[in-house]
């Protein structure tokens, strides 16, 4: 359980990160070590940098809001925030093995 400071300078830190407000390396690091400690921290990390990626436009270039499929994952908090991360089709039974066997160390599954 986080103490009150602590869970008033990771809201704080977030809503800085929502808006793509500057936030010094310092701080990015100390809120990286409490995402890496605490589920609570990580999701909220998550929806922020969400949140940055809704106001600093689309995610696919398009100019057009995000869909309703964006908006579904994201209030589920579901999916790698980071587009690059995506995988959009597998060309074999390998791929998909390998896929599921790489190291996801914010994966609950594989961390608890």
């Amino acid at each position: 359980m986080l103490s009150v400071s602590i869970r008033k300078k990771v809201e704080y830190l977030c809503e800085r990160i929502a808006v793509g407000a500057e936030v010094q390396l310092a701080d990015m690091m100390w809120l990286s070590k409490y995402e890496k400690a605490s589920t609570g921290v990580r999701e909220k990390v998550r929806r922020a940098r969400r949140a940055q990626r809704r106001k600093a436009g689309d995610l696919d270039g398009s100019g057009d809001a995000v869909d309703s499929l964006d908006e579904f994952m994201d209030a589920m908090d579901i999916g790698d925030v980071d587009p690059s991360n995506h995988v959009n089709g597998f060309s074999g039974a390998d791929e998909v093995v390998e896929w599921f066997k790489r190291d996801k160390a914010d994966d609950w599954r594989q961390r608890d």
